[in-house]
């Protein structure tokens, strides 16, 4: 059935929760891209540790699993190591100062027994908008793999190495010791499916087993499930660093209603699946906002449909930041409701026609048919004033002609109309008058009475005149019968003289 929609005003959600407020003009958030970087969580012991690794909403989280020898600290807070963002890395991401990360050993220290690290994402993760670096490489092998959406091999084009870089002697950088004057980078080589990083000097050059800041990052360009870090030993006790960072961006905008809600509004952030990633609730004034979001161009924001009252509707808008915040993402919640009725009386009042219009003219009717009951109804009806009207059956009046409805945030209740038959009565149809027989077989006969007419008697039997002529009949014979008297006793005085 067509879904009639009036003109409506939008009412800031504030108010329709019982609170004065002024309309909503949304505050631009922002994010500094350092909120990107990524916590950890660490259970386990040497060579068998497991955790997490949280992101940014928008973002898949993680797992991991390692067979890592333990380091002195296995999540350094990132305040006397981190990358500055005068790097490549930390251009895009932002400075790791006071940012965790992750510090992972070979399995044992000989040769012969690399540590094996991988991450597994909850669901694929985005395209666009991360990365990860590896840092402090110097006394051993790092290798670099990963499985795609499939399951399958990442080539290492896929992989996308970004840069080799030295965190150190930037500007911004932390007071690093190792080797003044000059901080190298590592050596880099690939096969079709994998990155390898070492310093190609150690061991033969002791010195250079013992380096600082040298690095490489990453910025996947197809989604991965999963990725695999080894690190094999070369000399003295080696450690790597593990950095994840995204872009992140804030989602921010308003929610207007046309009907009173029942409660507090929540709003959700979907991913590109519909599923939803984050949740928030809705200000006095009608505001929302996700302030730190990964930066993604596929989001969807609604408000959650358990917040609704029955009958209303919000669906998603979508929301692109990949490249810069969204701040007036406008959520609409509308609201419908079902007109019904009855049509009683007679005839039968089953497959009537009735229309609903619009009682301000800008809508076309929408149209339906009673059921066997007489019964009707128009779902999905806006909040505005309608006329509701029955077409009766031919020779049939419907009472009242139309009705006026008014849906305001609830369902009117059924409205009742009554049929009427009209079918005119024949005035020429004849009637016999009582007793008039058909004179040759007795039966009655539709033939206008007449003075001959006679009946008989229901209590005598005795064969009379109509009423009529019984009257008549009594007054003459009482006349006739004075004069009859009076002549004879005239006749009689004159004798006796």
């Amino acid at each position: 059935m067509k879904e009639l929609r009036l003109k409506r005003v939008p009412v800031v959600l504030g108010a329709l929760i019982g609170l004065s407020v002024l309309p909503l003009t949304s505050v631009p958030a922002s994010a500094a891209p350092s909120d990107g970087y990524a916590t950890w969580g660490v259970e386990g012991a040497s060579g068998s540790f497991t955790g997490t690794v949280g992101f940014p909403e928008g973002f898949p989280q993680a797992t991991f699993e390692s067979d890592s020898l333990a380091s002195a600290t296995m999540v350094p807070s990132g305040s006397s190591t981190w990358i500055p963002d005068s790097t490549t890395f930390g251009a895009e991401f932002g400075s790791s100062r006071d940012k965790p990360y992750i510090s992972l050993r070979p399995a044992a220290n000989r040769a012969g027994a690399p540590s094996t690290t991988t991450y597994s994402f909850d669901t694929p993760t985005p395209a666009e908008g991360w990365g990860f670096s590896l840092g402090d490489i110097d006394a051993e092998i790092i290798t670099v793999t990963a499985t795609d959406a499939t399951g399958a091999p990442v080539s290492a084009e896929n992989l996308n190495l970004v840069e080799a870089f030295n965190y150190c002697g930037q500007t911004g950088s932390p007071s690093c010791v190792s080797p003044p004057p000059a901080f190298g980078v590592p050596d880099i080589s690939q096969t079709a499916t994998s990155y390898t990083m070492q310093n190609l000097d150690c061991p033969q050059a002791q010195d250079e087993c013992d380096t600082a800041g040298a690095s490489a990052w990453f910025m996947p360009s197809v989604p991965l499930a999963s990725l695999t870090v080894t690190a094999e030993w070369k000399s003295g006790f080696p450690t790597y660093q593990t950095w994840f960072a995204t872009v992140t961006r804030a989602v921010s905008g308003s929610v207007v209603a046309d009907c009173v809600q029942n409660g507090p509004v929540d709003v959700q952030l979907l991913d590109a699946e519909g599923s939803v990633v984050a949740s928030t609730g809705v200000e006095s004034d009608g505001s929302f906002g996700f302030p730190q979001v990964a930066a993604r161009s596929d989001y969807a924001v609604r408000v959650d449909p358990d917040s609704l009252i029955p009958g209303s509707t919000s669906p998603p808008v979508p929301v692109d930041v990949s490249e810069t915040d969204v701040t007036e993402a406008l959520l609409n919640i509308s609201s419908s409701f079902t007109v019904s009725g009855t049509v009683a009386g007679e005839p039968s009042a089953e497959a009537l026609n009735v229309s609903l219009t619009s009682a301000e003219g800008d809508e076309p009717a929408i149209e339906t048919v009673t059921n066997a009951s007489g019964q009707f109804s128009f779902a999905d009806v806006a909040r505005g004033d309608y006329e509701l009207r029955v077409t009766p059956p031919a020779n049939a009046a419907v009472s009242p002609e139309t009705q006026l409805v008014t849906v305001n945030c609830a369902a009117p209740s059924p409205i009742a109309f009554h049929l009427t038959d009209t079918t005119p009565t024949d005035p020429t149809d004849p009637t016999d008058p009582p007793g008039v027989t058909d004179p040759t077989d007795g039966s009655s006969t539709p033939r206008e009475p007449n003075s001959s007419d006679q009946e008989i008697l229901p209590v005598t039997g005795v064969e009379s005149t109509t009423v009529h002529g019984l009257l008549t009949a009594a007054v003459l014979s009482i006349c006739l019968g004075g004069v009859g008297s009076l002549a004879s006793a005239v006749r009689s005085r004159r004798r006796s003289r």
